[in-house]
């Protein structure tokens, strides 16, 4: 089973006890009203791409130029004009500035299953030794923002002790051998910086597996 974090929508101001009820019935199925109750979720929501101020394409010069490069990349058999068409509205992701937000560990692409910004989660349990039983089984629940700042103190503490504890330091890129501590050390501190750079602007954390 594979685990993708994904930023949730945040609510818009004045919005947010019907965006955590909304959350929790959409969460448990939605019921016979979720189509509805999905579009208006969606409308008191701000959702990531925004926070990240992800330069869309038909709205951007620089999103419109990423989308011509990437014409001539694929070569489509299409126009021009028809693939700028297909694309108005994209965000794009890799236009925005490096930032713990979007983090090295995923399994992201432009319009693939998961964003670039989608954290993968599954290499958390390669760390149990750091994370312990109770916080990597959290790793695999949905949480609000106020819910994901308190992961993320628990992850930096966890990662804080094995520091302590071994005499190994955390390394400033990751590691080219996936066996090692200093690995394991880098996957969850940037799991940590991840989950504190959202829950600060807001979003929680989805659990997609």
């Amino acid at each position: 089973m594979g685990l993708d974090w994904n930023p949730l929508p945040k609510p818009k101001p004045g919005y947010e006890e019907e965006f955590a009820k909304l959350l929790r019935i959409l969460s448990d199925g939605g019921g016979w009203r979720r189509k509805s109750r999905q579009a208006r979720f969606e409308a008191i929501s701000i959702n990531a791409y925004e926070t990240l101020g992800a330069p869309v394409v038909g709205r951007s010069a620089e999103a419109n130029k990423w989308a011509l490069d990437l014409y001539e990349e694929r070569k489509p058999p299409v126009s021009k004009e028809k693939w700028l068409e297909s694309l108005q509205g994209f965000y794009v992701i890799p236009l925005v500035p490096a930032c713990d937000g979007i983090p090295y560990y995923s399994n992201g692409s432009p319009g693939g299953y998961v964003e670039p910004f989608a954290f993968r989660g599954k290499f958390l349990d390669e760390c149990e030794d750091i994370l312990g039983t109770s916080l990597l089984g959290s790793a695999y629940e949905t949480k609000l923002a106020d819910e994901t700042k308190i992961y993320a103190n628990h992850l930096f503490e966890s990662v804080q002790r094995c520091v302590e504890q071994s005499g190994i330091a955390v390394p400033s890129q990751t590691p080219d051998n996936p066996d090692c501590l200093e690995f394991r050390l880098h996957v969850v501190d940037a799991a940590a910086r991840r989950c504190r750079w959202w829950s600060e602007r807001g979003h929680g954390l989805e659990a997609y597996f």
